[in-house]
């Protein structure tokens, strides 16, 4: 129930045009429900309401630097089922079937420039 709560939150700050920009600018901070930061990267006009969590894009930035699921894995301390978990993840986020054309679809979007706003 409170995962929904966050999701409608999510929606409610999303179709709020005002605030709308200013995301897509950089990344949002919520909190879960045991009180804890959530970060939020969005990706762009093109997906207005679409967001990677901050695992997400610790394995996407990975990816975009060219490195397969089992260094991603490794270099993150995740198992390889794990990293392919949020694979899909994203793939669906983004109607998508393949890590390639994931990749592709997040080169052309906003999320490098989100995510360097956080981590330089």
């Amino acid at each position: 129930m409170k995962k929904k709560k966050l999701q409608d939150l999510l929606v409610q700050i999303i179709k709020n045009e005002e605030l709308q920009e200013s995301l897509v600018a950089e990344s949002a901070q919520l909190y879960n429900s045991k009180g804890r930061r959530r970060t939020l990267y969005f990706l762009g006009d093109e997906f207005k309401s679409v967001y990677f969590t901050q695992r997400e894009a610790e394995c996407m930035l990975q990816l975009l630097r060219g490195k397969n699921i089992e260094v991603v894995a490794e270099k993150l301390h995740f198992s390889p089922h794990t990293v392919e978990f949020y694979i899909k993840n994203m793939c669906k986020k983004v109607s998508c079937n393949t890590v390639l054309e994931l990749v592709k679809i997040i080169k052309g979007s906003n999320f490098f420039n989100n995510y360097r706003l956080n981590y330089g």
